[in-house]
């Protein structure tokens, strides 16, 4: 009987993101793999057409994964706070919504895309809980040294503050996987768990 597994990221197809390669690899590997994301409105801001923001439909792609879709608030242009409404919106819809979609679901891994927010790695724990299984995160995005980067937070205080919920998000799952070696010498640092480097293909 195939391993089960869901995949939480809150991008994914038809956005362009190499979330979508995950599920097709692991289907390839022999997984039964469903995908918890949001309705797709990057890059643009705006909900992709034949999809609306409160959205809670299924649908199965051609490679044979389930794509569970959860409400998301769109992230609009260039807005900071709409960004960050967009990602709280997530985190919050696929906990509550994921939990009605997928209860009656058993699953033997849960698997964390972790490209920005990282803080989608917490809907990754509430399915780890219900299901008993282990949380393995693929870390894309080192945060806050991500924000810090791209000027979206300048503040000391406020990337401390990153940091330590940050820390908390990797120190939550059983396994991080790393993008990079640089990622993987940082992430050794920050969290007491195993953390194995996979690059980017």
């Amino acid at each position: 009987m195939k391993k089960k597994i869901l995949l939480v990221c809150q991008n994914f197809w038809p956005e362009n993101f190499r979330s979508t390669d995950v599920a097709i690899n692991l289907v390839k590997a022999g997984f039964d793999v469903d995908v918890l994301t949001g309705n797709p409105n990057y890059p643009a801001g705006k909900i992709y057409r034949n999809y609306k923001w409160f959205n809670c439909m299924s649908e199965r792609h051609l490679n044979g994964f389930v794509v569970h879709r959860v409400p998301l608030v769109p992230r609009g242009r260039s807005n900071l706070f709409f960004i960050f409404i967009n990602y709280i919106s997530f985190i919050l819809f696929a906990i509550i919504f994921g939990y009605f979609k997928l209860k009656n679901n058993k699953y033997d891994k849960v698997f964390v895309f972790a490209a920005s927010p990282i803080f989608q790695v917490f809907v990754g724990f509430f399915f780890k809980l219900l299901n008993r299984c282990k949380l393995y995160i693929w870390v894309q995005d080192l945060w806050p040294e991500n924000l810090k980067a791209m000027n979206i937070i300048k503040s000391k205080f406020f990337l401390k503050i990153v940091l330590y919920f940050s820390n908390t998000m990797y120190n939550l799952a059983d396994i991080n996987i790393a993008q990079s070696k640089s990622f993987q010498k940082i992430l050794r640092k920050r969290t007491s768990k195993e953390v194995f480097y996979l690059p980017n293909q």
